[in-house]
């Protein structure tokens, strides 16, 4: 049974028309703190009925009738050209509240934080776009005496704090996620499935390996005023050092985010792309999943993490492009 796929605009089912027009419809998911896309090309010589920008686009794929939802994303605009004419639907998993349709996520914001745990930041924030909060148990006891969000939009106030504990945070699927990188888990908490890449499949592939060099210690500086002290953490030892430049309210602050960029840092680390036809295992890709691949060189062959997944659908099939790395022991 063929590919199939189904698109939904504000619960209303459209795709025929998608379908009939359809030269490529595209979903993105990304690991780490970028926001998951959705991207369709149209094109069509007549009148469309497009999806306004705000309205909200699930999307499913399967093969014959059996669909796995891929998301939920919300248009956040829409262009045009030619010729011949192209009709092009951006939307972004991040971008927008479908439910007041405004982009209230990435509105600015002036507020402080008080003594409060990571977890209650996370569920102040999703509730106030609709959000269901999902937070890896790693970080339920972090607790900050005092925070500034200033002139910051809600994610990129979740991204800072992400960032600074290595930390996955992105809506996706209607939860606010902030997990723990590389715990490959859904949105929900069940174990992602490993899929299985073979280089028969492969209609390209790249691999690249890096040397052991990276930055060995990392240095951050902070100012907490509510003590009156300042001063500097280090993490790491040896050489290339990298000092961040940053100054962080709170020791712990600083602490966090230079153990942080120690981890993402590192030297060492493996490259792997690839891309394959669709098949109902590949469809179980997911971004922070595992890939077992074989038949290549036996320095490629083995498990890798996704760090990105991206599905690309046409009138005559689809494809799996996926972006992937490990880490050298």
């Amino acid at each position: 049974m063929g590919l199939v796929f189904k698109v939904e605009a504000g619960g209303k089912d459209i795709t025929a028309a998608i379908a009939q027009n359809l030269e490529v419809l595209r979903i993105t998911d990304k690991a780490g703190t970028q926001s998951d896309a959705l991207a369709i090309v149209l094109a069509a010589e007549g009148s469309i009925a497009l999806p306004p920008a705000g309205v909200a686009l699930s999307v499913s794929l399967g093969f014959g009738g059996a669909l796995k939802p891929k998301g939920r994303f919300v248009v956040g605009g829409i262009g045009e050209s030619g010729w011949p004419r192209k009709i092009m639907i951006n939307a972004s998993a991040a971008s927008l509240n479908s439910d007041r349709g405004e982009a209230v996520m990435q509105s600015q914001k002036t507020r402080a934080w008080d003594d409060v745990s990571l977890p209650d930041i996370v569920q102040k924030i999703a509730a106030e776009h609709g959000l269901k909060p999902k937070v890896s148990a790693e970080f339920a006891a972090v607790r900050f005496d005092h925070l500034d969000q200033t002139a910051e939009s809600d994610l990129n106030f979740l991204r800072r704090l992400a960032i600074e504990r290595g930390a996955m945070m992105k809506p996706a699927s209607g939860f606010l996620l902030f997990v723990a990188e590389g715990v490959a888990k859904s949105a929900s908490g069940v174990d992602l499935p490993v899929v299985s890449l073979n280089a028969s499949q492969c209609s390209v592939y790249s691999y690249k390996s890096a040397s052991a060099k990276g930055v060995k210690r990392v240095r951050a500086s902070y100012s907490d005023e509510a003590k009156g002290v300042a001063g500097s953490v280090e993490v790491g030892a040896g050489e290339p050092a990298f000092t961040m430049a940053y100054t962080y309210t709170t020791k712990q602050e600083a602490e966090a985010a230079a153990t942080a960029h120690l981890r993402s840092s590192e030297g060492g680390k493996e490259s792997f792309t690839a891309t394959a036809p669709l098949s109902p295992d590949l469809l179980n890709a997911a971004a922070e999943g595992r890939v077992e691949v074989s038949g290549f060189d036996a320095v490629i062959n083995g498990l890798w993490r996704i760090d990105s997944a991206d599905f690309s659908i046409k009138r005559n099939g689809g494809s799996l492009s996926v972006a992937c790395d490990r880490v050298l022991a």
